[in-house]
């Protein structure tokens, strides 16, 4: 009977720290105004999990948010514009395009579901690279990038997977209180899964080049 009390206090445990980290990231990405909070608040949440995935169970929630929060402001602001101008500038020349016809329109529009998928993967692998590496600004969206190509299996498995898990977690009502931790808590798993391939790759790579 203990041993059953122990597993259901745990579990109500974890829950309540789920919900408080999704607490704390619609309370600071608002405290941002949501233009300049939305991405350090994502970036901040995506950090407190990757470290309950790598094993760090009992960290202060709170500091390690606001700590994460802090740092990340500037450069996940200058990294959030580049992103979004992008995802702008898609939109823009979808509905752009769209008075076209003819052979133009059908090139265009199959360039336009090309360009979008891998804008979306960059996207989700964004978060997940950015609180994993230590990197210059910029080379977080060639990191990205390259994972987003050189990764097509696992890209395919991050966007379906993300899809599905944002849909089941608004339909059974979650959203906003756990859909939102609910798709990070599967996308920074799927990165570190991405990670330990790469990583894989490179120590076969360099064993290979020795032999």
């Amino acid at each position: 009977m203990e041993g059953w009390v122990e597993k259901l206090l745990s579990l109500c445990k974890q829950f309540a720290n789920l919900f408080y980290l999704n607490l704390l990231w619609i309370i600071f990405t608002c405290l941002g105004l949501l233009i300049l909070g939305i991405f350090p608040a994502t970036i901040a949440m995506f950090s407190v999990v990757r470290k309950w995935l790598i094993g760090e169970k009992e960290i202060p929630i709170f500091k390690s948010f606001w700590q994460t929060y802090k740092t990340a402001f500037v450069k996940s602001n200058i990294l959030g514009l580049f992103f979004s101008s992008i995802g702008l500038l898609i939109y823009f020349d979808f509905h752009f395009f769209q008075s076209q016809e003819g052979i133009v329109y059908f090139i265009w529009y199959a360039c336009f579901i090309m360009l979008s998928l891998l804008f979306l993967t960059m996207l989700l692998y964004f978060f997940p690279v950015f609180v994993h590496y230590e990197l210059k600004l910029f080379q977080y969206i060639k990191q990205t990038l390259l994972m987003a190509i050189f990764q097509p299996l696992n890209s395919v498995l991050m966007l379906i997977g993300s899809l599905v898990t944002f849909t089941l977690s608004y339909y059974l009502r979650l959203f906003p209180f756990l859909s939102i931790i609910i798709l990070v808590y599967f996308i920074m798993w799927m990165g570190l899964r991405t990670f330990r391939k790469v990583e894989q790759y490179k120590v076969a790579l360099a064993v290979s080049s020795d032999d």
